[in-house]
């Protein structure tokens, strides 16, 4: 730890300094000797570390900020040349914003933001963010104290737990640090350093044990609340801003030219070769009937971005009608001068740090999108409709996101292939298989024949928040075989039916057969037997996807609040191991499973068979059901067939006997449920007891 303790000797130097006045006082008139923090500011003073204010005091309970914070650290490590460089060698010059959309590029801070995140030192949220102005809690504190002093930790899933146990171990957490997302004081910052400077180790001081602060036998804390394993703010999705350095449109135009505003690509596949790291292909208003992929592939720090000059900015795949009739698809599948099999509107494989920004994808043989072993990939702002299977389609990748789309028309499947041979399985609206670190979000989703999204398959670390999903037929969000999930603020309604036509109809009544890829709704129609049960339900948490040869039977640390979940045929979420209902492999596990702060209402529209609006299957352990809104739903609202299933403090109303501890019957007093609207009106029951998505 020695590297450790010399690293924050300076930053506290820095830290305590910088936010002072240099101006010296024996003491100051706000730290009395029974100040809990007495010792080590007196310390911390004498050794010259930190100076008062010009008032004589050194607020001690004063916090400190993120832009603030890092700013004291990058200036501690890094030397001035860096820092002054990193905004020109590192940010794309297109970009108004340095890394995170809250960070403009003219900043005070976003120099110093560009170091630490070109050097791993900050990684800022899940949504994107950075939240320069929120204050610092003491968990990433602890990372970036000990990420720029070099001091070398082991890896875990639990992203603050190898800086935490780094103090821990030195003794060097105060008890006044009651919780990890506590907001560092000043107070606290001179007790650290006191501590690490001075080696006390026979202080009070906070263990770190089951992800949690523990105080010392006898000492009493304030109690806050823990942080989450990563933070869950909603993300805005980024504003499009480019400066274009290559053009395609449909005027004056040729594949030979330089792609130039004035003489541009005529075809999007001609400006895909010609783009580089750090290139801006700018998409012009126009149809253009083809199949793409990209060649290259951008860089951390020079992306990629094709984008388009609005949705009117057409890429066909060529399907003449959906379903898609594969004798009549325009266009050749196969390019034969660039080697490359093309089902999919857009593709490609290997290609990390690339954006798709504000154009329209449509009449899909295959995928809309089609991404394979990407890194830093980013869907936002398109119109992806009628795909054969999904319309984006995401396999063995990392930190992706999808953010402000309008997807519409999943897996509507083809007519024949007239000798193509060519078998692929039926897949989702969203599909994210075996991928860490994604985050899909404000999309748009509606009509397809099969779930509307479902990462799955090892997939992890996902944040899934703010979407609009409707008329999928099987399942709105299918979480299968995933960890450290978890899925918020999404309006999920009519799972279980498709508009034919122009018609709103269940899709019980539509297919009367196996949904697949080569069949059309009028084969469909003409088969017998169909699903064999009913379908249509909200959010699916299951382990065992038999199409991917079962996995590893997990599904661990998943939270679903604070959705609004209604009007669907058969159900509002489901917990299925089906694992065990194959009969083919060994019961699956769920650890770790909370669904809290929903609201589930009319989960059974169709009143064609009873349909709780939850079922815990028995091979769940330990899911726990709080703080819900039930409302106009099957009797009962909840089918537990799990082992220690913790239901409490939930409301019902027409929904069957009140289950669980705590629980309320009552009218929720909903403004307008007929038009979607489920805030509740003063008064309600929901109010008092904290239940439903409100809350």
């Amino acid at each position: 730890m020695k590297k450790l303790i010399t690293f924050f000797a300076y930053l506290a130097a820095m830290f305590l300094c910088v936010l002072s006045l240099r101006y010296a006082y024996a003491g100051f008139s706000d730290v009395p000797s029974s100040h809990s923090n007495s010792d080590a500011i007196s310390y911390v003073q004498t050794q010259g570390v930190v100076s008062g204010y010009p008032d004589g005091n050194y607020y001690p309970d004063r916090t400190i900020n993120r832009a603030e914070f890092t700013k004291i650290v990058i200036e501690a490590e890094f030397d001035d040349s860096d820092i002054a460089d990193c905004i020109a060698d590192s940010v794309q010059a297109s970009w108004s914003y340095a890394f995170f959309p809250d960070v403009p590029k003219d900043a005070w801070f976003a120099k110093y933001v560009c170091v630490a995140k070109t050097n791993n030192v900050i990684g800022g949220y899940p949504d994107g963010t950075f939240k320069p102005a929120d204050n610092i809690n003491f968990a990433e504190a602890a990372k970036i104290i000990v990420s720029a002093s070099g001091y070398e930790v082991t890896s875990d899933p639990v992203w603050y737990k190898p800086y935490v146990d780094a103090l821990s171990e030195d003794s060097a957490i105060p008890v006044s640090i009651s919780s990890l997302s506590k907001a560092i004081t000043r107070g606290d910052m001179a007790e650290i350093v006191y501590r690490l400077m001075a080696e006390i180790y026979d202080k009070d001081s906070m263990e770190f044990a089951s992800d949690t602060l523990v105080a010392p036998e006898g000492v009493s804390v304030p109690s806050t609340p823990s942080i989450p394993s990563t933070p869950s703010t909603p993300s805005t999705p980024v504003s499009s801003n480019y400066t274009p350095t290559l053009y395609v449109g449909k005027t004056n135009c040729s594949d030979a030219s330089s792609g130039s505003q004035s003489q541009p690509f005529c075809t999007i596949q001609a400006g895909l070769h010609a783009v580089n790291a750090g290139d801006v292909l700018m998409i012009m208003d126009g149809l253009y009937e083809e199949r793409v992929y990209l060649p290259n592939t951008g860089t951390s720090s020079k992306r990629i971005v094709i984008t388009g000059e609005s949705e009117n900015a057409i890429l066909d795949a060529g399907c003449p009608s959906i379903p898609c009739p594969y004798n009549n698809i325009k266009g050749s599948f196969y390019v034969e001068a660039d080697d490359e099999y093309l089902m999919s509107g857009f593709s490609m494989n290997d290609q990390s740090y690339v954006t798709l920004d504000g154009f329209t994808i449509r009449n899909n043989p295959w995928y809309g999108v089609e991404v394979n072993r990407s890194t830093g990939f980013l869907l936002q702002n398109m119109t992806i409709q009628n795909s054969v299977a999904s319309l984006v389609n995401i396999y063995d990748s990392f930190d992706l996101k999808i953010l402000n789309n309008r997807l519409n028309g999943a897996h509507l499947g083809r007519i024949s292939t007239k000798g193509i041979n060519v078998n692929y399985t039926p897949e989702e609206g969203i599909t994210i298989v075996n991928t860490d670190g994604y985050e899909v979000a404000y999309n748009d989703m509606s009509d397809g024949m099969k779930e509307g999204m479902d990462p799955k398959v090892g997939s992890k670390n996902g944040k899934i928040h703010h979407n609009t999903i409707k008329r999928f037929c099987a399942v709105g969000i299918y979480i299968n075989e995933s960890t450290d999930v978890e899925v918020y603020e999404n309006t999920i309604s009519e799972i279980g039916f498709f508009k034919k036509d122009g018609v709103v109809q269940r899709c019980n009544d539509i297919l009367s057969g196996t949904i697949n890829t080569e069949d059309t709704f009028d084969e469909i129609e003409s088969e017998e037997g169909g699903y064999g049960y009913e379908v249509g339900t909200g959010i699916m948490l299951a382990v065992g996807d038999l199409g991917f040869g079962l996995e590893k039977g997990i599904l661990r640390d998943v939270k679903v609040h604070n959705n609004v979940v209604y009007n669907n045929n058969v159900g509002c979420l489901n917990i299925w191991d089906q694992i065990r209902d194959s009969s083919v492999f060994k019961t699956g596990t769920f650890e770790n499973v909370e669904i809290y702060n929903n609201t589930f209402y009319n989960c059974n529209k169709s009143k064609i068979a009873t349909a709780p609006a939850i079922i815990v299957d028995k091979s769940s352990s330990g899911t726990k059901i709080y703080n819900n809104i039930f409302a106009v739903s099957s009797d009962p609202a909840i089918d537990d067939h799990g082992s220690g299933t913790n239901i409490s403090n939930n409301l019902f109303f027409q929904a069957g006997d009140a289950l669980g501890t705590g629980a309320v019957e009552g009218d929720p007093l909903f403004t307008n449920p007929a038009s979607g609207d489920f805030s509740t009106k003063a008064g309600s029951p929901a109010k008092t007891n904290k239940a439903g998505a409100e809350y």
